[in-house]
């Protein structure tokens, strides 16, 4: 790929990223100078930036968007929410055309009737503006043009004249100011200034104070071509021997915070193979622990390794984490819009831009969060009327929330609608002839939420745009379980639903204990451990259909790990037993194992192929002799 494309396929996703938040902001608050002024440059910036390249399409929207957010700078437009909703669709179709750029190398065969479809809508806008702005515009001040033409008497004719002031910061920018000079064709006359002497201390000298006036006899469109990547700092004039005619001023508000910057761009794939390798030099480390040791020297170095790989390890993972915000604010964009095609009257409540996570589970979010955002808006929020049948407000809520809890990060996609009614899913599934495989009736009320996850599940009476094909939850579930996360639902009939999507924050060393059951090893997560006791077979007592034993005067309930792992396979009886206090998913639970063999750093992998479906895992690590160590979720099991 073509060395300036690659840089552009990286800058422009955070331009339009930045367009869209500000204008997002910018709903909230239409007369914020400041968010027109950040929205404007951002757009001015990825148009300069598409001119590069053979992108007419784009470049044409970008124009126009360009050209609406200057005419809200300068008065003539107001920042309707209807204005706001257009240029987010910009927005969005930008980032869409820069992924096709990225993935396909080009925008698409549809590119031109998109584009040509949100021009004529942005034109719409402009027609009145125009008018306004004629009215009111000052004549602008091109009294230079005719002094710089009286010092050049000798060239005469049709002109085009450029005062030119590179910004202070082009030198740390990578722009040549007389480079760029030179490139403007058919160059008659050129004067280079500078400003005013400064002397004192706080005088920079790398900063650029140069200024250019020039005539051409090129015209103004090729002089603007040659100028294009400085347009906003050139004022360019067409003038003859007996007036001049002002063509393309330009005067665009530099944003100063940006002129320096400590991040460093790395290409991803660098930081993955070097993820890799810091997983690799963790099993070796593991390796370690089956070594002799006769006089304790192997194990003082390997103390020593198991400190410095487990610092490197983090700080390689702490390279890949990435905020939420870019998900989350397309997120908002998609919600807003699918409520107003929808014609429901939506509050989106948006929160946890701040937070962070590892780049595979934030790139793998997008596509499970806008199918649960679609399917509260088609199914959980009713229409207005029906709201106030129900006794709500007319307008419903639909938050999407993220925080980080311990090592995992949550997103919780809520609304105030309806919500599930655990009969009708049961109906549903009835009519669906899923009651031919589970008995339905017996199906608690928790359970029944879980129906939705069926492969080819939908309460949709028809087919929408929206939803209703039955494919949906069962591919959200299996994209959480992917990243390595879970799903939970919490609903109430009348009230709302909630659903949770808890995923490893980062692929970090996790602590495991490493414990024997029935002849196999599996590993505990550490943090989920309260304590262990050695128990005898007597302490274990009957109850109803199970087992409690007594810890410091607290009965908790007790099960053997075995059981768990492999139910219905019969087992001699406790003689005795290693146990361990976990955390279950309803408090605390004695948990029952034949020994426990140690505590270990490991890699935890997401679970993927046929360990996908294993209920009650959370991950995979690798061992030191090579095999595989199952890591399992204690609060699934233990339920």
């Amino acid at each position: 790929m073509d060395e300036l494309l690659e840089q552009f396929l990286i800058e422009g996703p955070e331009l339009a990223q930045r367009a869209g938040q500000d204008l997002l902001a910018l709903e909230r608050a239409p007369n914020d100078a400041a968010l027109i002024d950040s929205a404007f440059r951002a757009i001015h910036t990825l148009k300069g930036s598409v001119g590069l390249f053979d992108l007419a399409p784009m470049g044409r929207v970008l124009h126009s968007a360009e050209d609406v957010l200057d005419a809200v700078r300068k008065g003539g437009l107001a920042a309707t929410g209807d204005l706001i909703d257009l240029l987010l669709a910009v927005v969005d179709r930008t980032e869409t055309w820069l992924e096709d750029l990225g993935r396909d190398g080009g925008l698409g065969a549809d590119a031109g009737l998109e584009a040509d479809r949100l021009v004529a809508r942005l034109t719409d806008y402009l027609g009145g503006a125009d008018d306004d702005r004629a009215t009111s515009k000052a004549a602008p001040d091109v009294g230079w043009v005719e002094t710089l033409r009286l010092r050049h008497p000798g060239v005469r004719g049709r002109l085009t004249a450029v005062r030119y002031c590179p910004d202070t910061q082009a030198f740390f920018r990578g722009d040549d100011p007389l480079a760029i000079v030179r490139a403007v064709p058919d160059l008659r006359a050129l004067e280079v200034s500078t400003g005013p002497a400064d002397l004192s201390a706080n005088y920079d000298p790398f900063l650029c104070r140069l200024a250019f006036e020039l005539l051409s006899g090129a015209n103004a469109d090729q002089v603007a071509e040659a100028l294009r990547l400085v347009k906003d700092q050139a004022d360019i004039v067409l003038s003859n021997d007996s007036a001049t005619v002002e063509t393309a001023p330009a005067a665009v508000p530099f944003d100063k915070t940006g002129a320096a910057s400590t991040s460093l761009r790395v290409d991803g794939r660098q930081v993955d193979a070097l993820a890799d390798q810091a997983d690799q030099l963790v099993i070796a480390k593991n390796a370690l622990l089956g070594l002799p040791d006769p006089d304790g020297e192997l194990a003082r170095v390997q103390a020593m390794i198991d400190r410095l790989t487990t610092d490197l390890h983090r700080g390689v993972m702490r390279l890949r984490m990435t905020p939420l915000s870019p998900v989350l604010r397309r997120l908002e964009r998609q919600a807003r819009q699918l409520a107003a095609d929808l014609g429901k009257s939506v509050d989106i409540e948006v929160r946890g831009h701040a937070v962070e996570a590892d780049k595979g589970v934030v790139d793998g979010l997008y596509e499970p969060l806008l199918h649960l955002v679609r399917n509260a808006l088609d199914h959980g929020v009713e229409a207005e009327a029906e709201r106030r049948a129900a006794g709500k407000g007319d307008r419903a809520t639909l938050s999407i929330r993220a925080r980080v809890d311990g090592d995992e990060v949550e997103v919780e996609v809520c609304d105030d609608g309806r919500g599930m009614d655990p009969a009708r899913l049961r109906e549903v599934a009835r009519a669906r002839g899923l009651g031919d495989r589970i008995d339905l009736d017996a199906l608690s009320d928790q359970a029944a939420l879980g129906l939705i996850f069926t492969p080819g599940f939908s309460t949709a009476a028809s087919v929408s745009a929206v939803s209703g094909r039955g494919v949906g939850m069962d591919a959200v579930r299996e994209a959480v379980t992917g990243l390595g996360g879970r799903i939970a639902i919490d609903s109430t009939p009348g009230q709302g639903s909630a659903l949770t999507l808890r995923l490893p924050l980062t692929v970090v060393m996790t602590r495991v204990l490493i414990v024997e059951a029935r002849g196999e090893r599996f590993g505990l997560l550490l943090s989920e451990v309260q304590e262990t006791l050695r128990i005898r077979a007597e302490e274990i007592t009957p109850v109803r259909l199970g087992s409690a034993i007594v810890v410091r005067e607290t009965v908790l309930p007790y099960v053997r790990l075995g059981d768990l792992v492999s139910p219905g396979v019969s087992t001699a009886p406790d003689s005795g037993l290693t146990v361990l206090v976990v955390e279950g998913a309803e408090g605390r639970v004695a948990l029952g194992v034949d020994s426990v063999q140690a505590r270990l750093d490991v890699v935890l992998k997401p679970l993927a192929g046929l360990l996908a479906t294993v209920p009650g895992a959370t991950g995979t690590a690798l061992m030191g002799d090579g095999k595989l160590l199952l890591v399992l979720d204690v609060k699934a099991l233990a339920r």
